[in-house]
């Protein structure tokens, strides 16, 4: 297993840690897509979604999310667009 599967790995697992500590997110049984914004999480998700049997909001979310696309950004909790972190859950 290399470095970037073993980075992938342990950043999935604080993301699913993370939605289950807050609640804000169903992530059971769905991919963690991983960009640097919507630019890239929107086509990441597109690509989740489309393989066929694969191998493996501007406000506060006031209740568990359970869509089967869902878009987080780091960049509304820091204020600024400077910030271009961003993950997607896929179901």
């Amino acid at each position: 297993m290399g470095l970037y599967s073993i980075w992938s790995r342990n950043l999935q697992i604080a993301v699913v840690r993370l939605h289950k500590l807050v609640g804000n997110a169903v992530t059971q049984d769905r991919f963690i897509v991983v960009g640097t914004g919507s630019t890239q999480l929107i086509p990441a998700a597109l690509y989740a979604t489309s393989q066929p049997n694969p191998s493996e909001p501007y406000s506060s979310i006031s209740s568990t999310a359970d869509h089967d696309i869902m878009l987080f950004t780091v960049s509304k909790c820091t204020g600024h667009a400077g910030s271009r972190y961003g993950l997607g859950v896929v179901g």
